[in-house]
């Protein structure tokens, strides 16, 4: 699996979903809101599957579904 499959990310390297640290302040992107830990954030940015459970928001489903997919 690529890193591309997990990420929220678009053609060109886009975010197509907002990224929102929950414990620093720190938020990337447009689109539906992905929440949790910045660690959470970066293991989603590097393929992690472990990531899944600490996130939370609306583009979470779609995530998911990416995931399951790829």
């Amino acid at each position: 699996m690529r890193p591309d499959d997990y990420a929220p990310v678009g053609r060109y390297g886009s975010v197509i979903s907002r990224l929102t640290a929950t414990d620093v302040e720190w938020s990337v992107g447009g689109g539906p809101e992905i929440r949790g830990p910045i660690s959470a954030i970066l293991l989603l940015l590097t393929g992690r599957r472990a990531a899944l459970p600490r996130l939370s928001g609306p583009g979470v489903d779609d995530l998911r579904a990416r995931v399951a997919t790829g």
